[in-house]
């Protein structure tokens, strides 16, 4: 990581720390540099949106729904990885793959009727990967 990241560091976690449903992508770039110096970081996106305001609501706007999440198992990953879901989902979504410079290596859609899904990593390339998970409009994303 180079010299100007580190000097900028605090501006980096103050973007990391919002919510991305207000900062969007910039929030998730900023996350992913910070990760680098310090990759024990983590954010929780749901305590930081509802302080501002921001949450889900159900049709009814009666009960506030909890983010759905995923993670992965183990990362990093050699021969496979399993993508870990924190709740069955009743629509279909999809899951992308990205390398470090944003070359779709994986597009699939996917039922989530299971908890989890096995990706074969054995033909990826040693490096850094952006997970994507695209739910109901809605991009959950996890460095690999």
């Amino acid at each position: 990581m180079n010299q100007y990241w580190r000097n900028h560091y605090n501006e980096l976690l103050q973007l990391a720390n919002l919510c991305p449903y207000s900062g969007g992508k910039a929030v998730f770039r900023a996350r992913n540099l910070i990760w680098k110096l310090d990759e024990a970081l983590s954010f929780d996106d749901e305590a930081v949106c509802q302080a501002i305001g921001i949450y889900k609501e159900s049709a009814s706007s009666v009960m506030m729904n909890k983010y759905p999440s995923f993670s992965l198992q183990p990362n990093p990953a050699k021969e496979k990885v399993s993508i870990l879901f924190s709740e069955t989902q009743s629509n279909s979504s999809q899951i992308t793959i990205k390398d470090i410079i944003g070359r779709i290596i994986l597009n699939q859609v996917i039922n989530n009727s299971s908890l989890s899904l096995e990706i074969n990593t054995s033909h990826f390339d040693q490096g850094i990967y952006l997970v994507e998970w695209k739910y109901l409009g809605q991009n959950h994303k996890l460095k690999s």
